[in-house]
């Protein structure tokens, strides 16, 4: 008799989108609101900026011009207040499966240590054991 493995979470996939505004008054054709916990997208306008894209309607902002978005308000205010490059940042798959967290380092430059160290959950996933408090981890969300 074949026993069937129980089906993996569908893990996301981070996704990078960089449009130019050529001024203040440029439409981007992207909306926001607060969904639980997180910030999605809920709204891209067919055929504007954000239209060719990779980012879909659901995907979770992660981030804009490098700043990290907590409010729905703050994020459509740093994408209408810039000017020239707009990069966001989404994770993409929806809700995020449960004791999953998406966090974002810059890399400085030269010898690269994340101060990670995984243990395996099963054969597909891994959890966190242990962040070095001098590592660039240490003041993330990510415990």
């Amino acid at each position: 008799t074949m026993v069937e493995a129980p089906a993996l979470p569908s893990l996301p996939r981070v996704v990078k989108a960089t449009i130019v505004k050529e001024n203040k008054k440029t439409k981007t054709g992207i909306g926001f609101k607060k969904k639980d916990q997180a910030i999605v997208i809920n709204k891209i306008s067919e055929g504007s900026l954000f239209g060719g894209t990779d980012l879909q309607v659901g995907y979770e902002c992660l981030s804009v011009n490098g700043q990290t978005i907590r409010d729905p308000k703050h994020a459509l205010k740093i994408v209408m207040d810039s000017i020239g490059e707009v990069t966001l940042i989404a994770c993409s798959g929806g809700p995020r499966p449960q004791g999953t967290a998406v966090t974002i380092v810059k890399k400085k430059q030269g010898d690269y240590k994340p101060g990670l160290w995984f243990r395996p959950l099963n054969k597909v996933l891994v959890r966190i054991s242990d962040i070095d408090e001098s590592g660039p981890f240490a003041n993330t969300s990510i415990r």
